[in-house]
């Protein structure tokens, strides 16, 4: 297998730039997110174990939050639960963020 150019997590895998990844392409989803490079124009995605990471990041800040604020907040805990989730499922993805050209994607 042939090296790919690039330096970081978010460049491009083409040309090797850095390609502008919104706060979307990150939260969990089992779709595959197609991102654009400006400077090459080509189309690389996601890669599946970004997309795989950031989903149990969710589940496990989930369950974390149930665990750990649940017996102290009660009823309150609730908005902290929803805004914890995808906020640990970011931060999985992100952590975890490799950027595939479509022909060697999963």
């Amino acid at each position: 297998m042939t090296a790919l150019p690039g330096i970081s997590r978010d460049s491009c895998p083409h040309c090797g730039e850095r390609v502008q990844i919104r706060v979307l392409d990150l939260m969990p989803t089992y779709d595959k997110n197609i991102v654009t490079c400006r400077s090459c124009g080509k189309q690389s995605q996601i890669a599946g174990s970004t997309r795989v990471c950031s989903v149990l990041g969710s589940v496990a800040g989930a369950i974390a939050g149930v665990v750990v604020l649940f017996p102290w907040l009660k009823g309150t805990s609730i908005p902290f639960l929803l805004l914890l989730s995808p906020a640990c499922g970011y931060l999985a993805g992100w952590l975890t963020l490799r950027l595939d050209p479509p022909e060697l994607a999963d």
